[in-house]
């Protein structure tokens, strides 16, 4: 037993995901003081707008996340001498679509500002902070890529920090919805700059060894990108979808449930992050990976059940805390709800990495097949927040069965 939990400690997937996790629960800990503060400056109406644009960005940042496991799998498999060449190549690369899209965002403003009921100078903010945020994403996946948690922690736990005092500084000021997405793109600024003094090493001119694999990585990127992007739309369409269809004082409770379950997505999501690069170098070089696969399930199952019993014993304390005690009181029966939802929802996305380790790309056709029967379910029963909640539980969880039928099918559990 010993010798066991000494084999348990020292695996690279233990230790990675040590760090990984406390530094990004202490981001998390810094993104819920966020809310915290946030959501008492503002009113329900106003922080429902700032759940919408957070919830439509990261809706917009599938475009370029997707590639931050295509980075991560290159960088993990590249030799020493090849990394200036991988880091210039993605990274002039993700420069050139970024500002593409950013335009694309400002041009098309007036019908995402219709469409949120959110005033168009607020929704034009989307351009730059996408534009930040990709390029900054872009170091990160490098950094992951090279194993380098600790920095990478630090980075973020930064972003946070800086989005929070500047957030609330400038809704102090009097500008509301705007100071507080202000404030997102400031933090990205100071993020950005931060991350590439880091990683000032690599060059992305004058590279010795031209990145050529081109091909490899567009064929790879495709189910990537589905995977990212339909991935990613499970968990935040819910969002866009009650602040079209319901009031704004719904549309905040349901803000509030959501920011909350997200804890247990984000307290699991370092486990994934590190599993993925060190499945895919052991894949490639040819040793044992399935018990770090097992691993990182115990320890996301073992944070999950923890934080739902957390939610269903004690709801009115977890949303006080945050938000104050009697406010938001309808979110209450619902958390341990939205909590499911948001587990499930972390389980099949750490089957999802797993199999993209792997190479098993063609499992993310079963995504889009996911998210249909979400938004078919959201159109047929929208008459309250439960029928929401439930429709994604219904599913996330079809979509789990399925994708951990296929590894056992394919034998790699």
């Amino acid at each position: 037993m010993k010798a066991y939990a000494k084999k348990v400690i020292t695996n690279p997937l233990f230790s990675g995901s040590a760090i990984m996790v406390f530094g990004s629960n202490l981001g998390n800990f810094f993104a819920y003081i966020y809310h915290f503060v946030i959501g008492r400056l503002l009113s329900p109406a106003e922080y429902g707008e700032v759940g919408a644009i957070l919830s439509f960005l990261g809706l917009l940042s599938v475009l370029i996340s997707f590639m931050g496991l295509v980075i991560v799998k290159f960088v993990s498999s590249a030799k020493e001498n090849e990394l200036d060449g991988v880091f210039s190549w993605f990274y002039k690369a993700s420069v050139k679509f970024a500002i593409l899209v950013a335009v694309l965002i400002m041009l098309m403003s007036p019908l995402i500002s219709q469409f949120l009921h959110i005033d168009i100078l607020i929704i034009a903010l989307m351009g730059p902070i996408f534009l930040i945020s990709t390029l900054t994403f872009i170091l990160k996946s490098f950094l992951q890529g090279l194993l380098r948690f600790k920095i990478l922690v630090i980075s973020t736990n930064i972003q946070i920090i800086m989005r929070l005092l500047s957030g609330a500084m400038l809704i102090l000021l009097g500008f509301s919805v705007f100071g507080a997405i202000m404030g997102y793109l400031l933090a990205g600024l100071i993020d950005f700059f931060f991350v590439r003094w880091i990683l000032k090493e690599f060059r992305t001119k004058k590279a010795k060894n031209l990145f050529k694999k081109n091909r490899e990585v567009f064929l790879y990127a495709i189910p990537i990108f589905i995977s990212s992007f339909f991935t990613y739309a499970l968990i935040s369409i819910d969002v866009i979808v009650v602040k079209h269809y319901f009031s704004a004082d719904d549309a905040g409770v349901y803000i509030v449930l959501s920011t909350l379950s997200r804890i247990v997505f984000f307290a699991v999501a370092p486990i994934s992050g590190v599993m993925f690069p060190i499945i895919a170098k052991r894949k490639a070089s040819g040793l044992a990976y399935k018990s770090v696969f097992r691993l990182s399930v115990l320890l996301s199952s073992a944070v999950i059940v923890g934080l739902l019993i957390i939610y269903k014993l004690l709801p009115t304390l977890v949303v006080g805390i945050l938000y104050g005690p009697g406010r938001y009181s309808e979110a209450y029966p619902l958390l341990p709800w939205a909590g499911l939802f948001v587990a499930l929802f972390a389980l099949a996305s750490l089957v999802t990495n797993y199999c993209l380790s792997l190479n098993m790309t063609k499992v993310v056709v079963l995504l889009p097949f996911a998210l249909l029967t979400q938004i078919i379910g959201f159109v047929l029963f929208h008459e309250t927040l439960m029928s929401i909640i439930l429709v994604s539980i219904v599913a996330t969880g079809a979509l789990l069965l399925t994708l951990l039928g296929r590894i056992a099918y394919e034998r790699e559990i």
